[in-house]
């Protein structure tokens, strides 16, 4: 069992606190101030300190005796004790090291849930704490970042609130915070918190028993209970309905779930880690959520960054998607052609990773090769991009059998681009006006297909750089050859 510190200013709280934590088996030494603690501190090490935040003494800072603690029994997993008025003190003080809040009235199961802390130690350190993790990739300052913070909040026990725009894989970053947790080999259970009807979503979280209400053929375990010694991941949780927000606060506060149907509460031991998409402190404005439960999800916030924000980064994050999502499909595809990389991050983004996924997806299924061609590339992913100069005049890649449509002779097709590739300002010589003379008398929509194929072929191939050439857009271009092909 564990050897713990207390310090707890009421002699009624620290006398009912004490005795909880010794029955359970626990080694306690209860005082009533920050000099007293350290006296303890100097004459024994304590794997867990409970520290009353509640204190207004400013000769008694408790955050001062936070600090002590980290400096004297740097492996000590501070629990602060807090009330609404000193809570947001408290998880600052999270955020700087101590493990999690107990928020006054909290059950005797939350206090135990704090002390067997040391029952589920971080995993140890790499050498590079920065390093990727989790899936994601990335060197930046922002990426770096990002991961020291994963790193860090996993050495935690508080809730964590994951923060960002749809597409940026919140749910990767909760799953990422669990795995750098000492609850990695426990379960991580997800329950998504949208479109679904609140006694759904109530017995989903909850569990029931049999019969509890029409469809309820047995007894259930709610996510809550499956959780129970690793992490509950509710996703979106800015869209739990209003009706069930005081549910999760009493979970919160006792650590406690009691199934629908039931009367018998379960004890449970969770950590929780939620995203949101939506603003939770205008949710609270609106009246559309509640306050205190905000402030218990958001005591270690973490906010994702848009993938248009991450410069370098979008070319090393969208070829590791591109050779994972090639091995999946089969395919060889393992990098991207040279004139498309560095204009990857050039791109908006909008939908994030999840829309540079489904672009490379698109990709690989539709296409191969070694390479990703620019062409290769979505209608409105291509005209967005700035195709830049074109190469210069004679210095094209000779002409691909692939780029000529189908029902244009090839013969024909390289006629007209040997008349493409002199049709300047100076004067044709007689041989070019012959080239030309093929096409007198044709009709108006052959010759169109032919100059096109032509131009494209003198343009190595390339949609985007022909179109400019011809004064079309891309998807133009693209709707024609489609109905040449029919």
């Amino acid at each position: 069992m564990a050897q713990i510190l207390l310090v707890e200013g009421s002699a009624s709280l620290r006398h009912a606190y004490a005795a909880t934590l010794r029955s359970e088996g626990h080694r306690v030494t209860a005082v009533a101030d920050g000099a007293g603690a350290l006296a303890a501190m100097s004459d024994a090490r304590y794997q867990v300190a409970f520290i009353d935040m509640t204190q207004t003494n400013s000769s008694d800072d408790r955050s001062t005796l936070c600090a002590q603690c980290r400096a004297l029994h740097p492996d000590c997993r501070i629990v602060l004790i807090a009330d609404g008025p000193s809570f947001q003190a408290a998880a600052a003080e999270v955020r700087r090291g101590a493990y999690e809040i107990l928020v006054k009235p909290f059950s005797e199961f939350r206090l135990h849930n704090c002390a067997v802390a040391l029952h589920d130690p971080p995993p140890e350190e790499d050498e590079n704490r920065n390093a990727p993790l989790g899936g994601f990739q990335g060197r930046s300052a922002r990426m770096e970042q990002m991961f020291a913070t994963i790193r860090a909040y996993g050495r935690s026990g508080a809730p964590v609130l994951i923060r960002g725009a749809p597409g940026t894989e919140k749910g990767r970053c909760a799953r990422a915070v669990h795995l750098a947790s000492g609850r990695a080999e426990k379960p991580f259970i997800e329950l998504d918190c949208r479109t679904r009807p609140v006694e759904q979503l109530e017995a989903e979280l909850m569990g029931h028993l049999r019969g509890a209400f029409v469809g309820a053929l047995s007894d259930r375990a709610g996510a809550a209970q499956l959780a129970h010694e690793g992490t509950l991941f509710l996703d979106e949780v800015g869209a739990l309905p209003r009706g069930l927000q005081p549910m999760l606060l009493d979970i919160i506060r006792s650590a406690t779930v009691q199934p629908v149907g039931s009367t018998v509460p379960h004890r449970i031991n969770i950590r929780l880690v939620c995203t949101t998409t939506r603003d939770l402190d205008q949710a609270v404005a609106d009246g559309e959520f509640d306050n205190r439960l905000r402030d218990r999800l958001c005591v270690l916030p973490l906010d994702m960054p848009n993938l248009a924000d991450l410069g370098d980064d979008v070319l090393e994050i969208a070829t590791a998607r591109l050779r994972t999502l090639a091995r999946e499909k089969g395919r060889r595809f393992v990098e991207f052609a040279p004139d498309l990389a560095p204009r990857l991050q050039t791109l908006p983004w909008p939908g994030n990773l999840a829309e540079l996924t489904e672009t490379l997806r698109h990709v690989v299924t539709s296409h191969d090769g070694t390479q990703v061609e620019l062409e290769m590339l979505p209608l409105e992913l291509i005209q967005q991009l700035d195709i830049g100069p074109m190469p210069a005049r004679g210095t094209a890649a000779r002409p691909r059998p692939e780029t000529f449509s189908a029902g244009v002779p090839r013969s024909e097709a390289q006629t007209a681009t040997g008349a493409l590739a002199t049709a300047e300002d100076t004067p044709r010589t007689p041989a070019e006006d012959v080239a030309l003379s093929t096409l007198i008398g044709r009709p108006l929509a052959e010759i169109e297909q032919l100059v096109i194929e032509a131009t494209i072929a003198r343009e190595g191939g390339s949609i985007p750089r022909a179109a400019r050439v011809l004064q079309l857009s891309p998807s133009t271009i693209y709707r024609k050859r489609e109905s040449w092909r029919k």
